[in-house]
């Protein structure tokens, strides 16, 4: 087995020529592999990840972009892009084959998580690092099982009074609205966050720690464990809900209210320099926190939600030419006439109606037509 690297197409694509069900503007080359099985070999994977380094350099060279950070877009305009190739192994073997190299000094921490008012309470679950802090909703106390929420917090800093606050950046009202539809809510910090063990490793362990904060909550005597929904808000929830849906089947769907299907667009960003910990040229690095190039290995239903004026909405439509390609259950709608604060708080209070209802064996969360002139009368999918 080999985890060969399709040959790098690149070239400027306008965000005006990508219409709903647009070939990939990405040419792969014709002897491009299909997803392997999760139990790909992680030697292979390692000798993947040096071919795709080799391929990286070889693009700037040909690209004559010097700057550029694997597909970060630097000194590129916001309309002209690079895609590069999907993984021909799944996102855990990939991993498995790299150690991801921290280069920078840890930013400061905001410290120990407040406590929270009912309904929720402080918790600690289990995960690599250590015990994480979290936030969980009080056990209802009628002797059922229940459908549940793992919340993904937004920002990077950890959770706090942004899950109950009330202004339009906080997200109280949203989590009030699904524990009132009777839906257990867990909202976790992740390692480096609050006072947390570990440290800061931007949608790498975190990645874990979300799996782990989803086994705690399945192990809860009050929630049904088949009926866990995944919600990630905004830019750092968002994407680390992407990965989920791409390296585990463990969440009965996955939600992403924005966040990054390539890693590159937050790296190229001047302003997020200190954000980042690794070293931005490693290639590796950007394309192992990226769900783009794993989209292909989405075994549940998952559904990204973003303003009509996104700063992601092109990776997100590659994203989505992949998965259409295979008919992966991924669909991402862009909503026009909303800000993302509007959009996020009537996706949530649509699910909030939705989930109670969604008893099968398998879930049977979809949007329709009606749904999507609830959020805004211009809504569009990407179909």
């Amino acid at each position: 087995m080999q985890y060969d690297v399709p040959r790098l197409a690149a070239g400027p694509r306008t965000m005006k020529g990508m219409e709903p069900g647009a070939q990939s503007p990405m040419k792969e080359s014709e002897d491009a592999q299909s997803p392997q099985d999760p139990g790909a070999d992680t030697a292979a994977a390692s000798d993947g990840l040096r071919v795709l380094g080799t391929a990286y350099k070889l693009a700037k060279l040909m690209l004559g972009i010097g700057g550029l950070l694997f597909g970060a877009h630097v000194g590129l305009r916001h309309d002209s892009e690079v895609t590069l190739p999907p993984s021909t192994v799944t996102l855990q073997a990939a991993r498995a084959a790299f150690s991801t190299r921290l280069t920078k000094p840890e930013l400061p921490r905001s410290g120990a998580a407040p406590k929270p008012p009912a309904p929720f309470q402080p918790v600690r679950y289990p995960a690599a690092p250590g015990p994480l802090v979290g936030y969980l909703t009080a056990d209802p106390g009628d002797g059922k099982r229940h459908p549940a929420v793992l919340w993904a917090h937004g920002g990077f800093a950890g959770i706090g009074e942004g899950l109950w606050g009330s202004t339009p950046m906080q997200r109280g009202a949203s989590v009030r609205v699904l524990k009132e539809a009777g839906l257990v809510v867990f909202c976790p910090a992740f390692r480096g966050e609050n006072d947390n063990p570990g440290r800061f490793e931007l949608f790498y362990g975190e990645l874990d720690d979300l799996l782990a904060a989803r086994d705690f909550l399945a192990a809860q005597p009050f929630v049904a464990p088949e009926r866990i929904y995944l919600i990630g808000d905004g830019i750092s929830g968002g994407t680390l809900a992407l990965l989920a849906a791409v390296a585990s089947d463990r969440f009965r769907a996955a939600i992403a209210l924005g966040g990054a299907a390539e890693l590159g667009r937050i790296v190229s960003q001047e302003s997020s320099s200190e954000l980042i910990p690794f070293d931005p040229s490693a290639a590796q690095e950007s394309y192992l926190r990226s769900p783009l190039h794993f989209a292909a290995f989405i075994k549940q239903p998952t559904f990204y939600f973003g303003p009509g004026d996104s700063f992601f909405r092109w990776d997100v439509r590659q994203m989505k030419i992949r998965t259409v390609e295979r008919s992966v259950p991924f669909d991402a709608f862009f909503i026009e006439g909303v800000t993302a604060d509007e959009l996020y708080s009537r996706v949530v209070a649509l699910l909030a109606s939705k989930i109670p209802d969604d008893l099968g064996p398998q879930t049977d969360l979809k949007f329709s037509a009606t749904d999507l002139a609830t959020l805004s009368p211009a809504s569009k999918s990407m179909r």
